[in-house]
C-alpha cells in the first residue's frame, strides 16, 4: 500500500498553532479506495476564548471543517504540492469552501449557525488573509446560501 505523509516541522506548527484549528494525516490507497491514517486535529481552546465570552461550543463546528478538507484531499489523492492537474493554492481553495459548506450545514442542523457566524466575525480581521481570502466574508456568504435552500425547502414542503 502505498502511503503518504503530510510534514510538519516544529517552525511550521507554532506557525500553525496562531490559526484556529489546522489537521495532519497519512493517508494511502486500498482496494476500496482511500484509507486515512494516523488523523490529528490540531486547535487552541484559548483561540475560543473572547474576553468573557465563551465560543468552546463553536469547536465541533471548526472540527467538522477540519474533517471535511482532510477527507476531500485524501479522496483526491493530492499531496502538499503542486501538480499538473492544479496548483496547491487551488487544491486548497476547493478543498476549503467544501470544508465550509459543511461546517455550516452542521451547525444549521444545531440550530448554532447564527452562532458560529457570530463568533468568525469576532475573530476576523476587516482585511483579507495572506491568501486573500476574508474569513468572515467566506463565512457570511456560505451562511446565507444554505439559510436560503433551507427557506426554500420550508416553502416547497408547506405547498
Amino acid at each position: 500500500m502505498e502511503q503518504r505523509v503530510v510534514p510538519i516541522n516544529k517552525e511550521d506548527m507554532e506557525k500553525r498553532m496562531e490559526r484556529l484549528a489546522f489537521f495532519r494525516f497519512s493517508f494511502g490507497n486500498t482496494e476500496g479506495g482511500k484509507e486515512i491514517k494516523d488523523a490529528r486535529i490540531f486547535l487552541c481552546e484559548e483561540h475560543f476564548m473572547l474576553g468573557d465570552e465563551d465560543y468552546t461550543d463553536c469547536i465541533p463546528f471548526i472540527i467538522r471543517h477540519e474533517i471535511a478538507e482532510m477527507w476531500i484531499i485524501a479522496k483526491a489523492g493530492w499531496s502538499t504540492l503542486n501538480s499538473k492537474r492544479m496548483s496547491r493554492d487551488e487544491r486548497d481553495k476547493m478543498a476549503h469552501e467544501f470544508a465550509l459548506l459543511q461546517e455550516f450545514e452542521y451547525a444549521f442542523k444545531l440550530g448554532k449557525a447564527a452562532r458560529l457566524l457570530e463568533f468568525i466575525k469576532k475573530i476576523s480581521s476587516s482585511e483579507s488573509d495572506e491568501r486573500g481570502r476574508n474569513p468572515y466574508l467566506e463565512s457570511k456568504g456560505v451562511y446565507e446560501k444554505i439559510k436560503r435552500r433551507l427557506q426554500s425547502a420550508e416553502t416547497s414542503n408547506i405547498g
